[in-house]
């Protein structure tokens, strides 16, 4: 049985392909979430220094200029915080430097082409850490 009321969250897809955004930003807000896109690291840094804040962000590890992964320490040098809120969307082929970066951390990846519900799965598995524990009675564990 699927929990009821799952948190709906503020997150921001990082990634310099416009189809994928375009899919999760359609995907993510028919689920209910607000959804910010943006196509460059630098700009989404940019964003997060003004103040505004994700509930999860979804970046693609390899971009043009900044990388994703490079992004993502900057993002935990001012907001450490947000470790566990960030996922990251690979290209089919992921070389080993990508790898060992992900594994080594424990981060949560999906690799293109990913599948739509495991990105759901994966999104709720953060929004729900985020919540008291009181918050959870009556849901399903997985």
């Amino acid at each position: 049985m699927k929990p009821a009321a799952i948190k709906k969250g503020k997150i921001l897809v990082v990634d310099d392909e416009p189809g994928v955004r375009a899919l999760l930003e359609k995907v993510l807000t028919q689920s209910g979430h607000s959804v910010d896109t943006i196509d460059d690291a630098s700009k989404a840094l940019d964003k997060l220094d003004a103040g505004v804040s994700y509930d999860v962000i979804l970046t693609d590890a390899r971009m043009p200029g900044m990388s994703g992964t490079e992004m993502y320490s900057r993002i935990l040098e001012k907001t450490p915080e947000m470790k566990n809120k960030i996922i990251f969307i690979t290209g089919d082929v992921m070389g080993a430097d990508i790898k060992v970066f992900l594994t080594q951390n424990k981060l949560p990846y999906l690799a293109k082409p990913f599948d739509v519900e495991l990105l759901k799965d994966k999104i709720e598995v953060i929004m729900m850490a985020g919540q008291p524990e009181n918050d959870n009675k009556g849901r399903s564990s997985r």
